[in-house]
């Protein structure tokens, strides 16, 4: 079956090469917001040359966004990368321009989706309402393993593809579900290879503060197994939190008196920033600090900490708009253009994570055609028995048994000199690892270029 699908995406792949545009191009832009008290509200705007024609029937696409809550920030970078994902595949543009047909199945795509406020029970009801009442084709992940893990259930029985790119905990698929791929990351491998720079510096021992939740829980289980295989490698303490703590005192009293070899903070947006600052106030320290997913964002991380504390902080990069990978830029531009300044973005994957989606959804379609949309199962036997799917986060492969991605790892980035340097993997990499860092409390002030 593998081979079969990757003969299909070979000559579909060719096919989009030699394809050239006839006349001027399609612009097309469909959107609908959806409300549980309020009906479907559609914009279509189209221009149509004499040479290209759009379906009037949309392809509607569906989900849930955070645009408010603890998830707010990166669930609006997240819908912006499925906007510019269905303006481009509408119009023939950027990433598509050359393909011979514009939409998806010759129709336009349409987004439907509500504000789940980064409730999984909000969104839970919205997957319920629109795939059962609402009638939409395909349906696009929530943010986060969380709500996706909450949602997934819904898709297996309605038999929906679920291409979850915003979803990074294994155990969502240790279920045995059918309809779901891992489009990003596995958790364990966000800063995964942390112990491969613990061991080249000497460093043995560790200290975790996780957030309680399905993604960061399975990353200090790979962490923990990694650390303490390391020549006497020990984790000394671990302490779990809620989204809603915002005072680590006591937590961080317990860490410094560990006086690990290495911190290890895996929280998101502000949380992370608070956890930080409070290290610093407390003179709470470690000669090497690492983050996950929380020092993704220059406009939340480094607003919020200064860039004198991040110097010498290690963390996790899975994209950045000028990352060299086929597509990245067209998809850079695309956005710099709607949406004005890219430069805060850091290395914050959500946008990427909107336009893989499509990428996947696409690629799926175009091979099989119409029966795509009845028959979802035909989704998931074409993504998980295809090597090398191309996308803006890298290439993609999944295991077919339970459709975990097995080809994406982050690399690990560290600040230096207020700037995001690629440290690991060493055939990556930009730059050195500089340890063991300054005090975090009293280090100097950073001058950046500009």
């Amino acid at each position: 079956m593998r081979n079969r699908w990757s003969l299909v995406f070979v000559l579909l792949t060719a096919l989009a090469l030699v394809a050239t545009a006839c006349g001027d191009s399609t612009e097309v832009t469909v959107t609908s917001v959806v409300t549980e008290t309020e009906t479907v509200t559609s914009v279509v705007t189209s221009v149509v040359t004499e040479t290209e024609t759009v379906a009037a029937e949309p392809i509607r696409v569906g989900g849930s966004v955070s645009l408010a809550g603890f998830n707010a920030a990166v669930g609006e970078e997240f819908l912006r990368g499925l906007e510019l994902w269905r303006d481009m595949i509408n119009n023939g543009t950027g990433i598509y321009e050359g393909r011979e047909t514009v939409g998806l199945l010759g129709r336009p795509v349409e987004l439907v989706f509500s504000n789940d406020e980064s409730s999984s029970e909000a969104a839970l009801r919205t997957y319920e309402r629109l795939i059962t009442q609402e009638g939409v084709d395909f349906i696009f992940p929530p943010f986060g393993s969380g709500a996706t893990g909450t949602i997934a259930p819904i898709a297996e029985r309605e038999q929906k593809a679920l291409i979850a790119t915003t979803a990074s905990a294994e155990t969502i698929y240790e279920q045995g579900l059918s309809y779901i791929v891992m489009g990003v990351s596995p958790s364990s491998k966000y800063i995964g290879r942390a112990p491969e720079i613990m061991a080249e510096q000497g460093f043995a021992t560790a200290a975790f503060l996780t957030l309680n939740n399905p993604f960061t829980l399975a990353s200090s289980d790979f962490l923990r197994g990694e650390i303490e295989a390391l020549d006497g490698g020990a984790v000394l303490s671990e302490d779990l939190f809620e989204f809603a703590t915002n005072d680590f005192t006591a937590i961080l009293t317990g860490v410094g008196a560990a006086s690990p070899d290495v911190i290890v903070i895996q929280a998101f947006g502000t949380q992370a920033v608070t956890i930080y600052n409070q290290m610093a106030d407390l003179g709470v320290d470690a000669p090497m600090i690492v983050m996950s997913a929380g020092a993704w964002r220059d406009d939340v991380f480094l607003a919020g900490a200064g860039v004198a504390k991040a110097e010498c902080l290690i963390a996790d990069h899975h994209w950045n708009p000028n990352d060299d990978i086929a597509g990245n830029a067209e998809f850079a531009a695309g956005y710099a253009e709607k949406y004005g300044s890219i430069a805060t973005i850091g290395s914050d994957p959500s946008p990427a994570m909107g336009l893989t989606y499509g990428q996947l959804l696409t690629y799926a379609v175009d091979a099989i055609g119409e029966s795509a949309i009845d028959d979802q199962s035909q989704i998931i036997d074409f993504l998980r028995n295809t090597d090398g799917l191309q996308t803006v986060l890298g290439l993609q492969t999944f295991d077919p048994e339970t459709g975990k991605n097995t080809a994406l790892t982050p690399s690990l980035i560290q600040f230096q000199g207020g700037e995001r340097v690629i440290v690991w993997p060493p055939e990556v990499a930009q730059g050195d690892v500089m340890l063991p860092c300054a005090p975090l409390a009293g280090r100097p002030e950073v001058v950046t270029e500009g």
